[in-house]
């Protein structure tokens, strides 16, 4: 008998005995500092990338080049830190410990990168890449601890009919801090010389945040949610193992494989947006408003699909997940025929509203399956930890991104619209 059967079997008392469960009121507050910490991890990673010719300007000699690697330490920082950070996810009482690590890197991150704005011009002429990119490696280490333990955390502090949307708001607000990151970064930095300003508030957001973390924060409730909730407090995950389980698991190999390539395939997407909408001559804003519109959908589908999830279609995660990936191809083809291809003219018109519609179809359908592979990861696994399966899931989603960035790096802007349907296609 393995360790998993004898878990089983131990804990099995605990699922008919529903009355010593129940929510407790601080799983709000908990709720609020962890999707605050997923939020600011990625609103501060996007930071360089939302106002590149400010950047340039306040720090002379960094290129456009420059600039993409201090984006790309995300994905790259993550794939080394993801087995830490499920492994500890793991740990019974392991969250506080996630949650700590996780804001005091966005923090020291954060204020790393501001050092240079103390010090004179020529000294940020030479040096002050250094500290940028340490600043923003930090800060892609803390990517894991966020995003590997959003199913543990769900299942931890929430309740059968509120899981889903916990595990919903905890991913969705990592989106949204890029969202948000690209629309408030030009409107704070007009000129370069605002750049500190807005470097300076992402450090005090992170270090209020790891502040709230050290005031208050159980590594769970006084009381167990659900019998998920009661068998996780009793469980220490052993992560060699679990990962092993997970990777013997034929269909949750396939969902990941789909679920995470497939994000990161749309995250990495979104960001060359703007160079696809450069090429048929729309404005930077026109681009931006796109970008925040198609990322904001992504964000309310998320949030919709996860409480129908919760409430009328009970853990029914494959037929929403299918129908998801059915609507975004079709909001894809109808972007991607919308454009033109290489030497090849649009074959249906683009006016600006008729690409509006369809990216914010494709963001809504799509970013709407994105909480629900990380349940479905946690389900085809059980009673391997929520944070192992998430931690693969969110392993591929980073290998994802960087395939894609690396393609797009070499390919006609418009040739990405292709893909990325092809993707979609071939995932769903």
């Amino acid at each position: 008998m393995n360790d998993d059967e004898q878990l089983l079997i131990e804990t099995a008392p605990l699922l008919t005995q529903k009355s010593t469960f129940g929510p407790v009121r601080l799983r709000f507050y908990v709720l609020v500092v962890f999707c605050l910490t997923t939020f600011t991890q990625c609103l501060t990673w996007m930071t360089f990338s939302s106002v590149p010719a400010a950047v340039s300007e306040f720090y002379p000699g960094i290129t456009s080049g420059t600039i993409d690697l201090l984006l790309n330490w995300g994905p790259i920082g993550y794939i080394p830190a993801v087995p830490v950070a499920s492994w500890m996810a793991g740990r019974i009482g392991g969250l506080r410990m996630v949650q700590l690590t996780a804001c005091s890197l966005v923090c020291a991150g954060s204020f790393i990168r501001t050092i240079p704005c103390w010090l004179s011009v020529s000294f940020r002429g030479h040096g002050a890449v250094y500290f940028l990119h340490v600043g923003q490696f930090l800060n892609a280490l803390a990517g894991p601890f966020v995003m590997a333990s959003t199913s543990k955390f769900s299942v931890t502090w929430f309740g059968e009919r509120e899981r889903t949307l916990a595990t919903a708001c905890c991913v969705l607000c990592n989106n949204l801090g890029a969202t948000i990151g690209f629309l408030i970064g030009p409107f704070i930095v007009p000129t370069s010389e605002q750049l500190p300003i807005l470097l300076y508030m992402e450090g005090g957001v992170a270090l209020l945040i790891t502040t709230m973390t050290l005031l208050h924060y159980p590594a769970r409730p006084s009381i167990p949610p659900s019998s998920a909730a009661a068998i996780e407090s009793r469980h220490e995950d052993k992560f060699l193992q679990g990962a092993l389980t997970c990777c013997k698991n034929v269909s949750f190999v396939l969902l990941a494989i789909a679920g995470g390539f497939q994000a990161g395939a749309f995250g990495a997407w979104t960001g060359v947006l703007p160079i696809v909408f450069s090429t048929l001559h729309y404005s930077p804003q026109s681009a931006g408003l796109f970008t925040f519109g198609c990322t904001l959908a992504g964000v309310v589908g998320g949030l919709i699909v996860s409480r129908i999830c919760d409430t009328l279609l009970r853990r029914r995660f494959k037929i929403l997940i299918l129908s998801g990936f059915v609507l975004s191809l079709l909001s894809f083809v109808w972007f991607t025929l919308s454009l033109p291809v290489g030497p090849y003219a649009a074959l249906l018109p683009h006016p600006l509203w008729i690409l509006g519609t369809a990216i914010v179809l494709a963001g809504l359908f799509l970013g709407a399956t994105s909480p629900l592979f990380y349940e479905l990861g946690a389900e085809m696994t059980f009673p391997v930890s929520e944070g192992t399966s998430a931690g693969i899931l969110t392993l591929l989603l980073n290998v994802g991104a960087l395939i894609f960035l690396a393609v797009s790096a070499y390919t006609d802007p418009n040739w990405m619209n292709v893909i990325m349907t092809g993707s979609v296609c071939l995932h769903g």
